[in-house]
């Protein structure tokens, strides 16, 4: 039955979760189980061969003195799980994940750390100091228009197994995943050293900090990638559930189809989510489409202010569970998951089958990205943050923190 038919038929209390791990009620607190075998991928089927190779993948499980649950493995520093209560104290894993890596084949970037560059960079093609590149690749089989560079090119780092250590810190259980990413991977320049720490806190958060260093100036966009539903993955469309966005302004796509610097005020628009309400209320909007054909939501926000603050709240209204968001990147993308197969299209789509056997379909999970805006490395000068705001050069250190509390109400 495994842990979501059989740990969480009944809820885990604090008090007896502390006695099982030997935790006295201050600072830590929580474990750690793992690694177990999580499986094989034939890299070959992603993007049509575009990946070479077959790797073996771990898994971990992290929980918390509370009975929060979160299982991460090491193929694209993945998070696979996470069970998260309702207003009742019910359990249920809210991310959209497969039971082996062989899944994440087709994944559409299910819970990685991506990278070099997460989201898009207008035609692949970037400067560094006078000289010219294009991601190798572009963008991924079947993206259109397909020359756009996408979360680092078809093998990006969302495709390469990560060292992993885990322990149980101050905060609570945590992994850190290690990745280095030669000169000229993808056709982005420098050997890059990255890393994304995962924390599930016993403030029932799970932290994400993410970091990395390059011995030559470089592009770098490191992003978190899971799809979301509060009311647990599976369980049908989030357009009924409840979302803010404290920003003002986003950044709508140019003719080319990626944002070109320009940042367009959100009000009187159906990007307008500064008082929460349903993510479906606006979405039938014609500007509402990743591209013709695949409607709703995959745009980058302007983030009010600046340094670790607020960025989205997000809620289930039937299971009362909320994410509060917050980073100190100055953007975010949300996206409702509208390349997943939509079951009225004609001829029928081939299923996307995730854990248990469940289908997931269309607009039935969401991504709330924090990131480095689309295409920052190709805005123009007069436009901050822009390409000063995405290069690192050697002797500095790019950090990305994301904080996703839970809560219920």
């Amino acid at each position: 039955m495994g842990i979501r038919g059989m740990i969480w038929m009944s809820v885990v209390t604090s008090s007896m979760l502390a006695a099982a791990c030997g935790d006295s009620g201050g600072g830590g607190g929580g474990m750690v189980s793992g690694p177990t075998a999580f499986g094989s991928i034939d890299l070959s089927m992603v993007n049509a061969g575009a990946c070479t190779g077959t790797k073996s993948a771990q898994i971990w499980t992290l929980t918390n003195k509370n009975g929060l649950v979160a299982k991460l493995t090491d193929f694209g520093a993945t998070l696979v799980e996470l069970h998260v209560p309702d207003k009742n104290g019910e359990m249920a894993d809210i991310v959209q994940g497969f039971d082996s890596v062989a899944g994440y084949a087709n994944s559409q970037f299910a819970g990685a750390t991506v990278g070099r560059v997460g989201n898009r960079i207008n035609n692949g093609t970037f400067t560094v100091d006078g000289t010219s590149y294009t991601v190798t690749g572009a963008g991924p089989a079947g993206m259109s228009p397909p020359n756009h560079s996408l979360h680092g090119g078809p093998c990006g780092w969302d495709k390469n197994i990560w060292a992993a250590d885990a322990k149980v810190g101050d905060s609570g259980p945590e992994i850190t995943f290690t990745l280095t990413s030669p000169d000229m991977d993808m056709n982005f320049p420098g050997a890059v050293t990255a890393k994304s720490v995962y924390t599930l806190t016993n403030a029932n958060e799970l932290k994400i900090v993410m970091t990395a260093t390059t011995d030559k100036k470089t592009p770098i966009n490191m992003l978190h990638h899971s799809y979301f539903n509060l009311g647990g993955a599976g369980s049908g469309s989030v357009y009924t559930q409840e979302l803010t966005i404290y920003a003002d302004k986003y950044t709508p796509p140019a003719a080319s189809g990626v944002p070109d610097g320009t940042m367009t005020d959100v009000a009187g628009t159906a990007f307008d989510f500064r008082t929460a309400h349903k993510i479906g209320d606006m979405a039938t909007d014609p500007l509402v489409q990743s591209e013709p054909g695949f409607p709703g939501y995959d745009h980058n926000w302007v983030v009010n202010g600046t340094g670790l603050r607020n960025v989205a709240k997000y809620k289930d209204p039937v299971s009362g569970r909320v994410m509060t968001i917050q980073a100190d990147q100055p953007g975010v993308q949300f996206y409702t998951t509208n390349y997943r197969p939509d079951p009225a299209a004609t001829p029928a789509p081939t299923p996307t089958v995730g854990k248990g056997g469940v289908e997931y379909k269309i607009h039935e999970a969401l991504a709330l990205e924090t990131q480095k805006h689309p295409n920052a490395i190709n805005f123009p000068a007069t436009v901050t943050p822009g390409a000063e705001d995405e290069l690192v050069s050697p002797g500095k250190t790019y950090s990305h923190t994301m904080i996703h509390k839970f809560t219920a109400e």
